[in-house]
């Protein structure tokens, strides 16, 4: 087992493009200790011991893990950010003051080689700084960049899985 797949695939790009994920944090270390060894991060399994010092938090978790991160997580004036298609951006306000999406529009298999760069990312922000880096990150993985709010989000993300998911069942 292994972390999420999107959390895998997304920490294996950012090391990819040269940039250092600082820790993976997962409730089941069988889960997430494999993701941050092979991308060299340290783990954490205890929210208490999530660091401090990370430039971005990434939020990679389902929908249901995500509000209860909220409840629990404060880390005041950093940037933190979801990578839900339905989820509110605001479900983060208690979490921080900087908070945002990045949405990348993709069904993320955990054996498949994922290409990055044909990878449509929304991206959401409360703020322009916020929104600006946010756009920097992204540029290093794609170039297919779009500012969608949280309601437009949502119906993009029920028309992929729509295209995607019912296509795949019905065939």
């Amino acid at each position: 087992a292994c972390a999420g797949r999107l959390a895998s695939h997304l920490g294996l790009e950012i090391v990819n493009q040269g940039l250092r994920v600082v820790q993976v944090f997962n409730r089941d270390p069988a889960a997430g200790r494999p993701l941050a060894d092979k991308i060299g991060a340290f783990f954490a399994d205890d929210i208490r011991e999530i660091t401090l010092n990370a430039d971005l938090y990434i939020l990679a978790v389902s929908d249901s893990a995500l509000v209860e991160l909220a409840a629990k997580l404060r880390l005041t004036n950093k940037t933190v950010v979801h990578t839900s298609g339905t989820m509110e951006m605001d479900v983060l306000k208690p979490i921080s003051a900087s908070i945002g999406v990045f949405y990348p529009v993709q069904t993320f298999a955990p054996d498949r080689k994922i290409d990055f760069l044909q990878i449509p990312v929304c991206i959401e922000g409360n703020t322009k700084a916020t929104e600006d880096l946010l756009t920097f990150f992204a540029k290093g993985f794609t170039q297919h960049i779009y500012y969608l709010n949280s309601e437009k989000r949502r119906i993009l993300h029920l028309g992929a899985v729509f295209a995607s998911n019912f296509t795949n069942y019905i065939y």
